[in-house]
């Protein structure tokens, strides 16, 4: 029989508790082993006297008997002493219907429907009082809708809110980020040339493979830049280097006065596309 018995005189009693009720399970378990093949082997009289005589005959098992009632007879040789030492027990009860504000006992009361003066119809009421104002009350919602605590005043008051209200500001807040699309595409030459990305952006940044988005000498003109929902990115009315289409953006190669060179042949762009997101006019 594997006992723990490492205690002493200066082993809290606590902990010595918990030894002693470790040792009661292994000596329960082994009895009870005992008692089965004695009763299966001879009569009820002679199993009993089996039993009695290992029990008798065992000094762990005496030691763990003895120091139990030590411990029941430190407790107050009652009950309730014993389970206010050792963790007391809430009554449990299922009731077709239920009156919290009637309650005023310690207990769990489960209520499919009909309840009052509780938050919702059916759930588990978890009671710690006799008298509301010395206690509290905790309902959980059949539906799994939410915790409530009751107040000294009768007043529900709902306990996960708090966290509910930053769930719904995470979720505010995901719909307004943007998710984002990086890419590059070859420029051909053309006058005019959708780049289809097969959703339509609220904004879109472009820029050459050299980083540039504008060019004063040599080959000048618009090489890239930003272009929102509404406002091209342009050097005029007709001239428009990056424009927001339906499932894309335009750009373009052209001859203007201050020439838009986002489509030029031969040469690579890099854009970032931003999928959605709120447009913010100051």
């Amino acid at each position: 029989m594997n006992l723990d018995l490492n205690f002493n005189g200066l082993t809290k009693l606590k902990d010595w508790w918990q030894k002693v009720l470790s040792n009661f399970s292994i000596i329960e378990t082994e009895c009870t082993e005992t008692r089965n093949i004695a009763e299966n082997a001879c009569t009820k009289e002679q199993a009993q006297a089996y039993v009695a005589e290992f029990a008798g005959s065992s000094e762990e098992y005496m030691e763990a008997i003895e120091a139990f009632t030590a411990l029941y007879n430190q407790s107050g040789a009652s009950l309730s002493a014993l389970e206010a030492l050792v963790g007391g027990r809430l009554p449990y009860s299922e009731e077709t219907d239920l009156d919290a504000a009637e309650v005023t006992a310690n207990g769990i009361y489960v209520c499919a429907s009909g309840a009052q003066n509780t938050p919702t119809a059916g759930g588990v009421l978890i009671s710690f009082t006799s008298v509301l104002s010395n206690g509290f009350q905790m309902w959980f919602t059949a539906d799994g809708s939410g915790i409530y605590r009751r107040s000294t005043d009768g007043d529900w008051e709902k306990t996960d809110a708090e966290l509910e209200d930053r769930v719904e500001a995470l979720e505010t807040a995901g719909a307004l980020k943007s998710e984002v699309v990086f890419g590059t595409y070859t420029g051909d030459g053309t006058a005019s040339r959708t780049i289809n990305l097969g959703f339509t952006p609220v904004a879109v940044v472009v820029c050459d493979e050299m980083g540039r988005q504008y060019q004063s000498s040599g080959t000048r003109g618009i090489f890239g830049g930003i272009a929102v929902t509404g406002h091209p990115c342009a050097s005029s009315s007709t001239n428009k280097a990056i424009e927001i289409v339906e499932n894309g953006f335009n750009v373009a190669d052209n001859s203007e006065e201050n020439p838009a060179r986002t489509n030029q042949g031969r040469i690579t762009y890099y854009f970032i596309a931003y999928k959605n997101g709120t447009v913010v006019e100051v």
